[in-house]
């Protein structure tokens, strides 16, 4: 905080903080919750509320997205979809797992909106966006892929030395990887 003080353009260091907090949040790359909070409210009390609302309603976000029993946690989901498999829908294949964030804390990122994701993936995504409807008819959903990750199981080679992967990805790779499955060659 010692060096903070001596900044002339405090803006920019919060715009690049905010940028770095939010890849480490998403990516879950963070030491721990514990000091993202402590830094966070360091500077609140050098700055002022203001300078912080959005890197505290990052934090906020995470943690309803994690709360177990919170309005999109993973355990309602998988509830909504058995009991819609139960009704004759069809379920998903692809594990999926989404973070709901609010959009007015958060740096803006690239989207991909020409991008169209395989039959697999596409499946998730509307069944996740039938699921939000029901949970919160008045929030409008919007994708962000380029934030997005997947793990690929990979099978390479032949005969004995036929070797099987998992690979992390973003999920424009995994679109990518997705056009060479059973074995598709692209010339």
């Amino acid at each position: 905080m010692r060096i903070f003080t001596y900044l002339s353009d405090k803006d920019l260091f919060k715009e690049i903080y905010k940028n770095q907090l939010a890849k480490r949040l998403l990516n879950a790359k963070s030491a721990s919750d514990d000091a993202e909070k402590s830094m966070i409210s360091k500077l609140k009390m050098q700055c002022g509320a203001t300078f912080t609302q959005h890197m505290e309603g990052m934090m906020n976000d995470l943690a309803q997205s994690g709360d177990q029993e919170g309005d999109y946690s993973t355990k309602k989901y998988k509830e909504f979809l058995k009991k819609a498999g139960a009704d004759g829908a069809e379920i998903p294949t692809v594990d999926f797992n989404v973070k709901v964030l609010t959009g007015g804390n958060w740096p803006s990122y690239k989207q991909y909106n020409e991008m169209t994701l395989p039959s697999e993936m596409e499946k998730s995504v509307h069944s996740f966006d039938e699921f939000h409807t029901k949970v919160n008819v008045s929030r409008k959903l919007t994708w962000s892929h380029s934030q997005g990750t997947a793990i690929v199981k990979g099978t390479f080679g032949e005969g004995k030395k036929k070797s099987t992967f998992d690979i992390n990805v973003t999920t424009l790779q995994a679109v990518a990887f997705m056009l060479f499955q059973d074995g598709v060659e692209l010339g």
